[in-house]
C-alpha cells in the first residue's frame, strides 16, 4: 500500500546567479534555472527574474561596474552582492 505525505512542501534549492552584463534585458526563459537574455549574457534584470522564480533565498553576484536595478520587482528573499564600481 502506498503512503501519501499530506502537507509536505517541496522547495526548490536556492540559487546563485552571476550577472555578467551591465546591459538590460529580460531572461529568455524565467524559471529554467539559467540566467540568460537569449544572447548568452546574464543581465541584472534576467538574474532578478530567475531569482523570483525560485522558492528559497537566492543570491545575485555582480562584478565591478555600474548596474541599475530601478524598477525591477523583487518578489522573493534575495541578496545582491557586488564589487565596487570600476
Amino acid at each position: 500500500m502506498a503512503e501519501c505525505d499530506i502537507g509536505a512542501v517541496e522547495l526548490s534549492p536556492s540559487r546563485t546567479f552571476t550577472a555578467d552584463s551591465s546591459a538590460t534585458g529580460p531572461d529568455a526563459n524565467p524559471g529554467d534555472g539559467v540566467c540568460d537574455t537569449g544572447l548568452g549574457a546574464c543581465s541584472l534584470q534576467a538574474a532578478v527574474e530567475e531569482a523570483n522564480a525560485w522558492d528559497l533565498d537566492d543570491v545575485i553576484m555582480l562584478p565591478a561596474g555600474v548596474f541599475s536595478g530601478q524598477g525591477l520587482p523583487v518578489t522573493d528573499n534575495l541578496s545582491i552582492i557586488g564589487n565596487s564600481p570600476s
